[in-house]
């Protein structure tokens, strides 16, 4: 297992070999670091990489082809060791292929590379999902990352604020006690766009939008000046979630999400599960910037 480097004159990240997982950005004007740090006393993890699935199953398992898999929640690729295939310039780029373990529980066979981009104060990540079997490859993928809210000396959770694109209208869901999705929907209550945060707003556990409600997120400090977006316009949902009272924030754009009440567990049938035909490729990127 490595920990691999990269940075310009604005930023510096590191990914590592286990679970191809963003473990640091650095905004390198300031010497502030973005992303969460894994502290167990909160949560021991920076951005893991959910594939492929996101959420939990119901039950943990699921049916295709007439048998049953158990998996469990956000699958195995957050915790699987990746190859780096290529560590040059502005980018790490790491990839993992199917073996005895992943076969067990998810039949497919796949190739899922994962990149790193840096250009300016911007992140780039980019998954690419290569259907190498001879059916179309079902999965889901998402990100999960986790950023430091707040990054000021002195300031609290209670101090913090979410910036929201779009600015209003927005509908989320949440999940039951097994973590699975619930049909109602709650209106997210934003001023001028902006979401008040406290120790108690992840109380009742994950914020779900789906839909392709929102496209970028922003987090700020108590001036509600944000010192980093993600951007992620076109992607089906987005989940917002924190360990309650925690001092970070994740932002997770997916495509897929866990499991709805009352769903069949048939894999095809699971809500925004993606199909990838034989040979096709799958390509999404989002965007995280320092705006320090």
């Amino acid at each position: 297992m490595s920990i691999r480097t990269i940075q310009n004159d604005s930023i510096r990240i590191s990914v590592n070999d286990q679970g191809a997982e963003l473990c640091s950005m650095q905004d390198i004007a300031t010497g502030i670091e973005l992303v969460w740090t894994a502290d167990p006393a909160h949560w021991n993890r920076h951005a893991p990489l959910l594939f492929p699935i996101v959420g939990k199953l119901a039950g943990n398992r699921y049916t295709y082809d007439d048998a049953t898999y158990e998996m469990g929640g956000h699958g195995f690729a957050r915790d699987s060791e990746f190859i780096c295939i290529s560590e040059e310039g502005n980018a790490i780029w790491h990839r993992l292929l199917p073996n005895e373990k992943t076969k067990a529980m998810y039949p497919f066979d796949f190739q899922l590379d994962v990149g790193h981009i840096i250009n300016g104060k911007t992140l780039t990540c980019q998954w690419k999902v290569s259907n190498t079997g001879t059916q179309d490859l079902l999965f889901s993928i998402g990100g999960h990352t986790a950023f430091r809210c707040p990054v000021a000396s002195g300031e609290t959770i209670d101090d913090c604020w979410m910036k929201m694109t779009p600015a209003s209208g927005l509908q989320f869901k949440q999940v039951n006690s097994v973590g699975s999705v619930r049909a109602e929907t709650q209106a997210l209550p934003l001023t001028d766009g902006f979401c008040k945060l406290d120790k108690h707003f992840f109380d009742e556990d994950v914020y779900i939008f789906e839909d392709k409600q929102i496209s970028a997120v922003a987090l700020a400090g108590k001036d509600k000046k944000p010192f980093v977006s993600i951007d992620f316009a076109g992607f089906p949902a987005v989940g917002i979630w924190a360990k309650p009272g925690a001092p970070f924030v994740c932002v997770e754009p997916w495509y897929g999400v866990a499991d709805h009440e009352g769903c069949s567990g048939e894999l095809e049938e699971k809500v925004l599960i993606q199909a990838l035909a034989p040979d096709a490729i799958f390509d999404a990127k989002y965007t995280v910037t320092s705006l320090l």
